[in-house]
């Protein structure tokens, strides 16, 4: 039976597959994982792949041909917010006095937070995304949540990873069924920047291939490495003659560090170390390459703060911000008026704050929905901080699989009651669609 207090990493870790990467090689002999990751890092230099010529690639196996979007094609990149975001901090309703009074010890000072209106304000740290707000391409949607709600990370997760109305047991996740229903030929549709894929990117029929962001083997330059790479080389040019699989795993392991050096020079300017400031920068390289990529999934943990709340949290809504500001500043001009970020969390956390400077999991919360043919502004209902459920916890007034709904239908294509299995609202937060 499964703990009901089990970590978010342990939720996450059981609600992922391992990429298995077992399709057909591509150029040079690479697997898709090891292509991708090497556009997310900066090699060709973020270059459409079809500028880059046979010289390099020779042919391309059907696998590797994936189309470039089209025109109008929209793209998501998902951000997930793992832990249970307090979404009370993040988009603050300081001119409610129930805000101050229920969590004295944690509130956002008024003088310090970002207002968006006479009652609601953003977290200080969201600068940068005050400022596309200002712009009008931040929908703000109010009270997200679900009837009934889970406040274990596991089940929630897992409902909204599925996205389905109904109480099947979730074997597919709602972007997952999208991929599923893409032509043959947009095989590199999805992609996870992560170790694993998440239930939400896998399809009955598809999945994203998971992406992760670090050193390209054979492109690190230290003594070490260089010792090391060496003893490879020198193990390939003996291997002659040992037996089929020795001689090809050495001639595979010889032939990737040729393939990384001719690379390396491409791997240009700093990056990011770590969190979703790396992570969506590897985003907006691999949405440049142009090579038919759709849905772009992204996670952080951390947001599960049942102690020093203030803090933790800080730094990790100052991560959100830097990670947009870097995605955009990454994003070729051409793709800004195609792409469209959402955050999403399993949960939000308790009106009221403990001894600890923490919060309990709560119910509704906020997301932010970005992007410039985003009609910008306030979604949804700010849920009340006094009319309360039986343990303290606040009403939704929004069912996150509306948000989800809007999305496909909006920007990705339409198709959305089939994915999330029945009709819902639309939110109407698209000014236009993409391109």
């Amino acid at each position: 039976m499964l703990d009901p207090d089990i970590s978010t990493a342990q939720a996450r870790a059981l609600l992922a597959v391992p990429d298995l990467d077992d399709g057909p090689a591509g150029p040079l002999g690479w697997s898709r994982r090891q292509f991708l990751q090497a556009i997310g890092m900066g090699a060709f230099s973020g270059m459409a792949i079809g500028t880059l010529g046979e010289q390099f690639f020779g042919d391309l196996p059907d696998a590797w041909a994936a189309p470039p979007i089209g025109a109008n094609d929209g793209i998501l990149v998902l951000i997930v917010l793992y832990g249970g975001n307090d979404g009370l901090n993040t988009v603050i309703p300081y001119s409610d006095p129930a805000y101050q009074a229920s969590r004295s010890n944690i509130a956002i000072p008024v003088e310090s937070s970002l207002p968006l209106d006479g009652t609601l304000a953003l977290h200080p740290e969201l600068g940068y995304v005050k400022s596309l707000y200002d712009a009008g391409d931040v929908a703000i949607v109010q009270g997200v949540g679900y009837p009934n709600p889970d406040l274990s990370h596991f089940s929630s997760m897992a409902i909204w990873m599925n996205g389905q109305f109904g109480s099947s047991a979730p074997t597919t996740g709602w972007l997952g069924r999208w991929l599923d229903g893409l032509p043959p030929a947009a095989s590199l549709a999805g992609a996870s920047i992560d170790t694993s894929v998440p239930l939400h990117m896998l399809g009955a029929a598809r999945r994203a291939v998971a992406v992760t962001p670090g050193d390209l083997f054979g492109t690190v330059g230290t003594a070490e490495d260089a010792r090391m790479f060496a003893g490879i080389r020198a193990m390939a040019a003996a291997s002659g003659g040992r037996g089929q699989w020795h001689d090809a795993f050495a001639a595979t392991m010889a032939r990737q560090l040729d393939v990384a050096t001719e690379v390396a020079p491409a791997f240009t300017g700093t990056f990011p170390p770590r969190g979703l400031e790396r992570d969506l920068t590897v985003a907006a390289r691999l949405i440049n390459a142009n090579i038919g990529l759709r849905v772009l999934d992204i996670g952080r943990g951390g947001f599960d703060h049942h102690d020093n709340e203030p803090s933790k949290h800080q730094d990790l809504l100052r991560d959100l911000n830097i990670g947009i500001q870097n995605f955009y500043a990454t994003l070729a001009p051409e793709f800004a008026d195609r792409v469209t970020m959402l955050t999403v969390s399993e949960f939000g956390r308790t009106p009221g704050s403990n001894a600890s400077l923490g919060t309990d999991h709560g119910t509704a919360a906020p997301l932010f929905v970005i992007g410039q043919q985003v009609k910008g502004g306030l979604y949804g209902a700010q849920p009340s901080l006094t009319a309360l459920d039986q343990n303290k916890r606040m009403f939704s007034t929004v069912d996150f699989r509306a948000v989800y709904g809007t999305i496909i239908d909006g920007w990705l294509g339409g198709g959305g009651s089939t994915v999330v299995n029945g009709p819902f609202e639309n939110l109407g937060f698209f000014e236009a669609g993409p391109g």
